[in-house]
């Protein structure tokens, strides 16, 4: 049954999509037919249903649609949320600031695509700028969007997400920025509910080029450069009660290592050595024992690489050896104890972010050795192959990339 009180504001959620012009609303709605939408309204209550015309702005008995945006008029709620799952969370926001009352509408629907779909945070700079600008970009749609600007401009910076948010940790020190006159690591973090950053408890010492991950409610630090070299420290950051501590150093010192977090174990891959070689090496930490154990080195040493782990299996891309931007791959299966080796990435990349999201990992940015890079790649486990995603909105040469579930 239709309640009138529900069809002005189904009308105008409607009517709004159409009069704006939002081109993946609109699509959304040209996918979902009249009959799949109102199938189950009918089935529940057993009486007719109505079609709201929004080229004519008229309701019509029965189930025959007289265009394509018309849609049976049904529950608010359950034809936005169709409408929204089909165009995206970015169109989903967008469409949200048209009016009040269709903000009010979608505020609890918002919260449920972002939960369903997650996100992908990207960081970076380029070469040679510092960069406060994040974008969040979709697994599903390959759609990007700029978040606001973080509190510090950063380069190689540490990126995290955990507890649905994400964490910015440290940087180099650009010119004009506190970084630099700082004796400590800053940190801050995004809410991508409540849209904004704010600013974390500090690191209380100063390093760069430092790896992080996150699993088991903690946030880990790993390795970096400070004025003495590189480091083999872990810092541990307690996400309940906001406190940093010390953690078993890793068996390597190294700088600009991976670092990713599975099967409640921590695990750092790659990086460069106190001379600056890289390193083939593969250390896993276990937070009950709070001990590191040695793993069969990868088949390439690398340095500046990226890693992500789904499926039982850590995935570890591109880095730079002997001055080589890297194009190759290879993946570590945790059940077998083996490494293979991947097909070749599109684009050689030093320096790139990668998350896994929706079934693939994501590779983004970097450089080639001859430019920084905008373009993503995807990886598919189940064909083994690599296929080119939309591009980020900027270049990033020194880019970090984290997944942001619900």
């Amino acid at each position: 049954m239709v309640l009138e009180k529900e069809v002005p504001m189904t009308a105008d959620i409607l009517s709004s999509i159409y009069d704006v012009g939002l081109t993946d609303c609109l699509d959304a709605m040209a996918l979902l037919s009249p009959f799949a939408v109102g199938a189950s309204i009918k089935e529940r209550h057993k009486e007719p249903l109505q079609v709201y015309a929004l080229t004519s702005r008229t309701y019509c008995p029965g189930a025959i649609a007289v265009s394509p945006f018309d849609l049976l008029v049904a529950d608010a709620r359950e034809v936005v949320t169709k409408v929204a799952r089909a165009a995206g969370t970015t169109a989903t926001k967008h469409l949200r600031s048209v009016s009040p009352v269709i903000s009010k509408c979608l505020g609890c629907v918002l919260r449920q695509l972002i939960a369903e779909t997650g996100s992908i945070y990207i960081c970076g700079a380029t070469s040679a700028v510092s960069n406060d600008v994040v974008e969040c970009y979709s697994p599903r749609t390959g759609e990007s969007m700029v978040l606001p600007e973080t509190c510090i401009p950063r380069q190689s910076c540490a990126f995290a997400s955990a507890d649905g948010r994400c964490y910015v940790i440290g940087g180099d020190k650009p010119p004009n920025c506190r970084l630099k006159r700082s004796c400590q690591t800053p940190i801050e973090y995004f809410e991508p509910l409540a849209e904004r950053w704010e600013e974390g408890c500090p690191v209380r010492a100063a390093f760069t080029h430092s790896a992080t991950a996150a699993g088991g409610g903690c946030l880990y630090l790993l390795g970096g450069l400070s004025d003495d070299g590189a480091l083999n420290q872990v810092l541990q950051l307690d996400l309940a009660h906001g406190i940093w501590e010390k953690a078993e150093p890793m068996l390597l010192a190294r700088f600009e290592c991976a670092a990713t977090f599975t099967r409640g174990r921590l695990f750092a891959v790659g990086g460069a050595n106190a001379k600056g070689e890289a390193e083939a090496a593969f250390e896993q930490y276990d937070p009950t024992a709070r001990s590191w154990s040695q793993m069969p080195p990868m088949g390439c040493p690398r340095f500046g690489c990226a890693a992500a782990a789904m499926g039982g299996r850590v995935y570890v891309i591109g880095g730079s050896n002997y001055g080589v931007c890297l194009a190759d791959a290879e993946c570590f299966d945790l059940d077998t104890g083996r490494w293979c080796t991947l097909p070749m990435m599109h684009t050689p990349r030093h320096r790139c972010g990668a998350a896994a999201a929706a079934g693939g990992i994501f590779v983004f940015g970097g450089t080639s050795g001859e430019k920084d890079l905008a373009s993503v790649d995807r990886f598919d486990p189940d064909t083994g192959l690599w296929e080119a995603s939309t591009s980020m909105i900027s270049p990033r040469a020194r880019c970090v990339a984290v997944a942001v579930p619900s």
